[in-house]
């Protein structure tokens, strides 16, 4: 590709991307193989509309996590699996990353609790 086609390609990229919310593009763009741009180069209209339905309903688990609903927002998140096969990479990292916290989170009480143990408190 040459520089200025490839300048044209980002400035598409930009635009494709203004559909969605920031953080949906962070999440695209950490979970996306090959990278956001490649997805977005990679999806005919028909595939771009379906990810546009995804994340809005993706974001009804997004807003449900910071509601500390994190087992709901994991319910979503598992019916998108399903319900968008080709864009199920997104929320299984998304699941992954909501039982990756859930773990330190159960960690760090634990470490808590034991030196609380050692140092007399209870």
């Amino acid at each position: 590709m040459r520089k200025e086609e490839y300048g044209f390609a980002a400035v598409g990229f930009l635009l494709l991307s203004l559909a969605f919310p920031p953080y949906f593009i962070s999440f695209l763009a950490a979970s996306a193989l090959g990278g956001l741009g490649y997805l977005l180069k990679s999806l005919n209209e028909q595939d771009r509309e379906e990810l546009i339905k995804f994340e809005k309903e993706f974001r009804q688990g997004f807003k449900l996590e910071h509601q500390n609903k994190v087992s709901e927002a994991e319910e979503i998140y598992r019916s998108l699996i399903e319900k968008y096969p080709k864009f199920a990479y997104i929320a299984e990292e998304r699941i992954k990353w909501l039982n990756k916290e859930a773990n330190l989170k159960s960690e760090s009480q634990i470490s808590k609790q034991t030196e609380n143990l050692k140092n007399g408190k209870t």
